[in-house]
């Protein structure tokens, strides 16, 4: 997370791009220990939803005076109280895209025993965490779009999001 707070304020930073949002919590005096009562707080202040909320704990985008906010199962971690702390939330998110030349002979779904998965041409670090968006058959190449972002996923695949689709062909007989 790339800044801190000063004492008794919240930064949220909520887009990329964007500056981020301050919240005065000075007179916030009482002590906060468990999630559910840090999440409602910061729904009450508008920040995010509780549910959003824990959502960002769990993938550490929360610090309190610089260090990552953690809640072990039913047990109260954390003695915050907003007056005297600094805290600091990262919701912006960082997609990844990837655009990859597919060659003959690779499977985009569902590969069966001996094939080679597309998938596979992109970096090992990358791949858990990306999806591949459309399809191309087994005998063709071409562009693969791989991401990590579910909005452009839908965006590109959804026939009603208007957007243009170009698409350049080769045969090898001419079509009767």
């Amino acid at each position: 997370i790339a800044t801190m707070s000063r004492v008794g304020e919240i930064i949220v930073y909520a887009e990329a791009g964007h500056d981020p949002r301050t919240y005065d919590v000075h007179d916030d005096n009482k002590l906060i220990e468990t999630q559910h009562d840090f999440s409602q707080f910061l729904r009450r202040k508008g920040i995010f939803s509780a549910t959003h909320i824990k959502r960002l704990i769990r993938v550490n985008k929360i610090t309190l005076d610089g260090t990552v906010v953690r809640f072990p199962r039913e047990k109260p971690l954390i003695a915050y109280i907003p007056s005297q702390h600094s805290l600091v939330i990262d919701a912006r998110k960082n997609y990844s895209y990837v655009a990859v030349h597919k060659p003959r002979g690779y499977v985009t779904n569902a590969p069966q025993a001996g094939e080679v998965q597309a998938s596979s041409l992109i970096p090992p670090s990358m791949a858990g965490s990306l999806s591949c968006i459309g399809r191309l058959d087994k005998e063709s190449e071409g562009l693969l779009l791989f991401t990590s972002d579910p909005t452009f996923t839908y965006d590109i695949i959804n026939p009603y999001v208007p957007h243009t689709k170009e698409y350049h062909v080769w045969v090898s007989s001419p079509y009767l």
